[in-house]
């Protein structure tokens, strides 16, 4: 079940959610450059808030709701 659902994340999903990943690092990128995080930190951040927005996005669950209708 796994390979499946790796399968259709990096051929369905991923290629949808490039645009919407670009956002998001300019996004974290000012948030971080205004409370002064160190370059250390500023990757933490990004990596959390994206494994957040990956796993609890609207975006996300819009493309699985609109893979199950199609």
């Amino acid at each position: 079940m796994k390979n499946i659902y790796l399968w259709l994340y990096e051929r369905y999903a991923v290629p949808k959610l490039k645009d919407l990943n670009k956002a998001h690092t300019e996004i974290t990128a000012t948030f971080a450059e205004r409370v002064g995080l160190s370059q250390t930190n500023r990757l933490r951040l990004d990596d959390l808030t994206g494994n957040m927005r990956l796993q609890w996005g609207a975006e996300v669950f819009a493309l699985g709701a609109d893979s199950v209708c199609a």
